[in-house]
């Protein structure tokens, strides 16, 4: 007994002195490279959250908006640092950008300034997007900010220490990211040994979005050690926008999205083609391959040309591939790559597909297939795989859906933006509530032909089949 008392105590003292020792390194700076920066101030430890670059290229405008991808909540102390490459040529008002109806002043820049700082307490939610807004039609320089925030006791900086890559997972969140660890994790010790497990989001449309999903994907990949997310498309919210604004929102959302091992098909917003007649300001295929598949190369095998691509798991022997379909149309070329990838596989092989648009709406809550749709779904039927087909994965409809074509299970996953769900019958979803994002975890046991959605956020679990089971 007192032999394991002893070991006891000695546990605990070592626990006990490696968290002092991570804490004596974070306020020295060393662990920076985790994205660990803390500053003492007057008793008051700082840490900062966001950071971003940015040059204003538009002649036309009159405002620059940085996103630098975070945000801060209520009652938080914050400090925002304005650094310019060339003194402003007039004084500039600065203000947190929260949409055109929420935009909060914070100070402003005298002419003739190359560097401000301004600090404050949130009185409600508040994003990291910053506008700087000039009389002159162009700042033509170079802005950089730095957004802090306070951290007032040991617990809450040991918190943020346990937060990984910068994400801050809000109070309000735990207990349901918890108790959704916990069904995934109930469910996991229950499939099979031929499973795959991976997270999909869909139709995030960045600039409305709450913004804490990356947070949650970074809990839950990391605590139900499932790494793979795959991505749906719409990304971003583009209407007719210049070429450079769409480029920089779309580059927003996949810096902030960069540590997931995250497989991506591209929506119809994301070339910026949505309500807009000038096609010279369409985002091209390189450029959408650059920002949102390049750096999936060492994992999967793309086709650029396509902004197409596959990756194999050949432990389980399960194909992912992902389609760029155009909602109203369909690519020849696609279409004969897609007949290759699928026929080239044999019987002990399992695919899953996705690709943005299958759904185009619903009539009393019916699912209805655009024509496109049905004409692709015809198609991969009329291929008489002998690899099983698992499933078909899409977004762009923003409701929650499961339905069968040709005997190929195709399944919806409804908006992850809380503005956009009403607009087309999804879930209810609140802002600053466990509501506010919605995206599915799928557990797929291959030996029993089941399919568990376990919903994160607004909206239901769910569970199907495929095939004959």
């Amino acid at each position: 007994m007192k032999r394991l008392k002893s070991s006891f105590f000695c546990t605990v003292a070592i626990i006990a002195l490696c968290v002092v020792l991570v804490l004596v390194l974070a306020f020295s700076g060393s662990l920076s490279w985790l994205g660990i920066s803390l500053k003492r101030t007057d008793n008051v430890f700082t840490k900062v959250v966001a950071s971003a670059t940015d040059t204003q290229l538009d002649p036309s405008a009159k405002h620059l908006t940085i996103d630098m991808g975070a945000t801060f909540m209520p009652g938080i102390n914050y400090s925002i640092e304005v650094r310019s490459s060339t003194p402003f040529p007039v004084q500039t008002d600065v203000f947190f950008h929260n949409g055109e109806k929420r935009d909060r002043k914070i100070g402003r820049i005298p002419a003739g300034s190359t560097s401000a700082s301004f600090s404050g307490k949130s009185p409600k939610i508040m994003s990291s997007r910053i506008r700087l807004d000039t009389s002159e039609e162009a700042l033509g320089i170079t802005v950089t900010l730095v957004a802090k925030k306070e951290i007032e006791t040991v617990h809450e900086l040991y918190d943020e220490f346990l937060s990984s890559n910068g994400y801050f997972l809000p109070d309000y969140w735990k207990q349901h990211v918890d108790s959704k660890a916990e069904e995934i994790w109930a469910r996991k010790v229950q499939l099979s040994s031929h499973s795959v497990e991976f997270f999909f989001v869909t139709d995030t449309h960045w600039k409305t979005n709450a913004r804490n999903s990356p947070a949650l994907l970074s809990y839950l990949t990391k605590k139900c050690h499932i790494p793979l997310v795959l991505f749906g498309g719409d990304a971003v919210e583009t209407y007719a926008r210049s070429k450079m604004q769409a480029y920089n929102e779309l580059k927003s959302f996949y810096d902030t999205f960069r540590p997931f091992k995250m497989v991506t098909t591209i929506g119809n917003h994301d070339t910026n083609a949505v309500s807009n007649s000038d096609s010279e300001t369409f985002l091209t295929k390189a450029e959408l391959y650059g920002l949102m598949q390049k750096e999936t190369e060492d994992f999967c095998c793309n086709t650029p040309d396509l902004l197409s691509g596959y990756m194999d798991n050949p432990s389980q022997k399960v194909r992912f591939i992902n389609i760029y379909k155009p909602f109203s149309s369909i690519d020849e070329d696609v279409k004969a790559w897609l007949g290759e990838r699928i026929t080239e596989l044999d019987e002990s092989w399992s695919i899953i597909l996705f690709s943005h648009a299958l759904f185009e709406g619903q009539d009393n809550g019916v699912p209805k297939f655009s024509g496109a749709s049905e004409r692709l779904l015809d198609y991969v039927a009329s291929l008489q795989s002998k690899a099983q087909i698992v499933c078909w994965l899409a977004g762009h409809c923003h409701f929650d859906a499961i339905d069968n074509r040709h005997g190929i299970t195709v399944i919806s996953t409804q908006t992850d933006n809380f503005i956009k769900s009403a607009q087309f019958g999804g879930a209810k979803m609140v802002f600053h509530s466990d509501t506010e994002q919605s995206f599915d975890c799928y557990q797929i046991d291959l030996d029993k032909k089941e399919i568990y959605i376990t919903k994160i956020g607004a909206g239901s679990n769910r569970q199907t089949t495929w095939g004959n089971k």
